[in-house]
């Protein structure tokens, strides 16, 4: 495929090394639909786009592993950053489980996905992480100080596997679960749909859940003091009674690099760092080359936003082009 000056992006994730370097996941958009069957890597340095790679697969997730994106192909695959260009890491795997994160814990690779799939990264490819027979999707996963790993998924399922042991965590829900977060001192926190959130050693827990949010909850991050739930259309807190709103921006993701914390919603980006929430809106106008073609990329939010169904993926639309 080869982008014009008249192809457009919509951005899937958007990931940093500190509030001045940030890497950009995209898909060229054409039309009504993203075109999936390829991946965009746009490298922001000091405000200026300063790399822009093709990588001819879906990838589903992204993470910065010692300062160089990794990405995670829908199906298996790694790709990762070498100089210039980004080299496959062919680890497909044999049946078509759709892979939505990808994780590193103690020098460790991870990812979570559909059908059941909770895996680590050997040497000789993707191996099952839970040691017992699950029938459910996976959304989310997290470690806790012991070393223990937790992952969360449909129908109200969490289960822990530290060793070769695993454990099934019970919560009082069958709401699909889609984010998890540990402290420091093992408190786990939960959320999912229907505005769903459970605070507990996974053996007590405090229903900490809004029944009358037409939401759902898509992501916790720990932010100075604060529990912080990424709730669609707003940020909320999370305090010993509940759900208490914290930021009227969207937000379907929480992620921080250094002391700023980012909200991506469906239509635009929104930062904080000391006390005011700001919008991230900037136009950055500027041929770059992509395979040996040229793309005039227009960073800037628009009024259009696309959301798609693949698992708790959001987008929003990035324009390229005049």
């Amino acid at each position: 495929m080869k982008l014009s000056s008249k192809s457009n992006l919509e951005v899937a994730s958007i990931l940093g090394n500190s509030p001045d370097h940030l890497f950009f996941r995209c898909f060229p958009f054409d039309g009504m639909e993203a075109d999936m069957d390829e991946t965009i890597i746009i490298e922001l340095k000091d405000g200026q786009c300063v790399a822009t790679h093709l990588i001819r697969e879906e990838c589903s997730s992204m993470l910065i592993r010692q300062g160089e994106p990794l990405c995670l192909g829908c199906f298996g695959n790694l790709h990762m950053r070498e100089q210039d260009s980004f080299r496959a890491l062919d680890f497909e795997l044999d049946s078509a489980r759709y892979l939505v994160a990808v994780y590193e814990f103690h020098n460790r690779i991870y990812t979570v996905g559909q059908d059941s799939a909770a895996l680590r990264l050997e040497k000789s490819g993707w191996i099952d992480l839970l040691k017992v027979d699950v029938d459910c999707d996976f959304y989310a996963m997290a470690v806790d100080p012991s070393g223990g790993l937790y992952v969360a998924g449909s129908s109200g399922q969490l289960y822990r596997s530290i060793g070769d042991t695993t454990e099934r965590i019970e919560l009082p829900t069958n709401a699909d679960l889609f984010g998890i977060a540990i402290t420091i001192d093992g408190e786990l926190y939960v959320c999912g749909e229907r505005g769903c959130v459970f605070v507990g050693n996974g053996d007590q827990w405090r229903d900490l859940s809004d029944p009358d949010l037409d939401a759902d909850l898509h992501d916790i991050k720990f932010w100075r003091n604060y529990a912080l739930v990424a709730g669609e259309e707003q940020v909320f807190a999370i305090d010993d009674t509940g759900l208490v709103p914290f930021a009227a921006v969207p937000a379907f993701s929480l992620w921080s690099t250094g002391k700023r914390l980012w909200a991506k919603g469906a239509r635009k980006i929104h930062f904080i760092e000391d006390s005011n929430w700001q919008p991230f809106d900037f136009e950055i106008n500027r041929l770059v080359p992509v395979d040996n073609s040229l793309i005039f990329i227009n960073f800037m939010n628009r009024q259009r936003a696309k959301r798609t169904d693949s698992l708790t993926n959001r987008f929003f639309l990035l324009s390229v082009g005049s």
